[in-house]
């Protein structure tokens, strides 16, 4: 039988036979009786297990072959993996899959752990996959799960995605609130665990800082989380690491920046994990555009693919927003307009409310009537996104004596990114700040073709 199918069928090579395609080895299990399928799984799993397969695929033979229990921590890293990679249909599948599993085994103090770690990243399956309310009630779930189990660390966690969802939801003071105690609970905790949901409070502290306009307090978080992250979990350690580098930006410390950057591209995550990669370009791109570097669109661009590709929305409306910018600073406002139209479809798509509001500001700005705009930007109370809208009204000529200065008042108060600052300062007519902030950042560039790039696209002033 085996020469009859060989080299059509299967493929047998150092006396293994596997099968050429997915389908046949899918018909020939339907064919089974299922006492036979089930074995040949349960073999599969153990045989692969044997050979350091990955644990989903472990996990599914199992699965597949009616071992509830011992299917369930396979599973169970393999879904953490997935989340990990920024997956949403084969993390969506396998959350599923584990909820038969775990619906079917009796309540012991083993599963009740099991139970709790399925509810977190459940959680983060829905996060990643833009349900922000479904993963709300998720990680509530997970909080009390933990509280019943004395669960500190994945208390910690349980909050930590409570204070993300806060955070997609707009709600920075209920997201900060959350982190404050988790920052309590975690500082004399030790342990691998403990240390990465440290650095992942204190990166989403700093990111959360980064959007109100604290770069020195984002700053010290994004610093803390870095001295936390332990030294296997090098997905983090780049996540974290691009954060910083867009604190350092938002502080005008631009060669910092890219030589942060820089950093996090010598890294097999960059290569390995999409979502790494996907921000790494996106960012980069945001940095490099300041600095007037040509390249940004390059990285931006695959931004916006990398961002298609994994259907991802809410990556793809920060790519379309900064390509925007990056347009309209040039004054190329047939192409600003089209990015700016684009990124406002996909934050839509991804329910992505900061990026709506900032790419709708600019259409603003460019002759677009929206009178709903001003509610979404006074509910997120965002520095950045009032200053835009400020300036959109300032640039059609219709900046009335108060919102002067409401500009000024923000412009003290906060650090808004470089190029809304120099529009405000221009707005606000002061060309002489504006100089001399522009010489100064151009000073601390170590290279002369970096800080002539830089002036030529700043020296002369911002478009308002």
């Amino acid at each position: 039988t085996l020469s009859l199918f060989r080299g059509r069928i299967v493929r047998a090579q150092s006396g293994e036979v596997t099968f050429r395609h997915r389908d046949f080895q899918k018909l020939l299990l339907r064919e089974l009786p299922t006492a036979r399928r089930v074995e040949l799984h349960r073999a599969a799993a153990s045989l692969l297990d044997a050979r350091g397969e990955s644990r989903l695929i472990v996990g599914m033979h199992l699965s597949q072959g009616g071992e509830h229990e011992a299917c369930l921590d396979p599973l169970l890293d393999g879904l953490d993996a997935r989340v990990r990679a920024g997956s949403r249909r084969t993390a969506q599948r396998v959350v599923g899959r584990l909820a038969v599993h775990l619906a079917a085994v009796p309540t012991t103090p083993a599963n009740e752990a099991r139970r709790l770690r399925y509810l977190l990243l459940s959680g983060q399956a829905r996060a990643n996959a833009g349900q922000n309310d479904a993963a709300a009630r998720l990680f509530e779930q997970a909080e009390a799960q933990a509280q019943r189990l004395g669960d500190e660390d994945r208390s910690a966690a349980a909050r930590i995605g409570l204070a993300t969802a806060d955070l997609d939801s707009g709600r920075l003071m209920a997201a900060i609130a959350r982190l404050e105690t988790a920052h309590r609970d975690l500082a004399d905790r030790s342990g691998a665990l403990a240390d990465a949901l440290a650095a992942q409070a204190h990166g989403l502290h700093g990111r959360i800082l980064l959007y109100r306009g604290a770069a020195g307090d984002g700053l010290r978080h994004l610093q803390l989380a870095l001295r936390r992250v332990p030294a296997a979990d090098e997905d983090l350690r780049c996540h974290l690491a691009i954060d910083l580098a867009r604190v350092e930006a938002l502080d005008h410390l631009y060669a910092k920046a890219l030589k942060t950057l820089q950093e996090v591209e010598r890294s097999p995550a960059v290569r390995h994990l999409p979502r790494v990669r996907l921000r790494f370009h996106l960012y980069r791109g945001q940095v490099r555009a300041l600095c007037g570097d040509d390249d940004a669109t390059q990285d931006l661009r695959v931004a916006l693919d990398e961002a298609e590709r994994l259907a991802l929305p809410t990556y793809g409306a920060r790519a379309a927003v900064f390509l925007g910018e990056h347009a309209f600073w040039r004054r190329r406002d047939e192409r600003a307009g089209e990015a700016f139209a684009r990124a406002t479809a996909l934050a839509k798509a991804g329910d992505d409310r900061l990026g709506e509001a900032m790419a709708r500001g600019y259409r603003v700005r460019m002759g677009a009537d929206d009178p709903t705009l001003p509610a979404l930007v006074d509910e997120l109370a965002l520095p950045s996104l009032r200053a835009n809208l400020l300036l959109a009204r300032a640039g059609r000529g219709a900046l009335d004596d108060a919102g002067r200065d409401e500009l000024g008042e923000l412009l003290a108060a906060t650090d808004l990114p470089l190029s809304l600052h120099l529009r405000t300062l221009a707005a606000l007519d002061r060309p002489a700040s504006a100089r001399a902030l522009v010489r100064k950042i151009a000073d601390r560039f170590a290279h002369r073709a970096a800080r002539q790039r830089f002036l030529t696209l700043w020296n002369d002033g911002a478009r308002v």
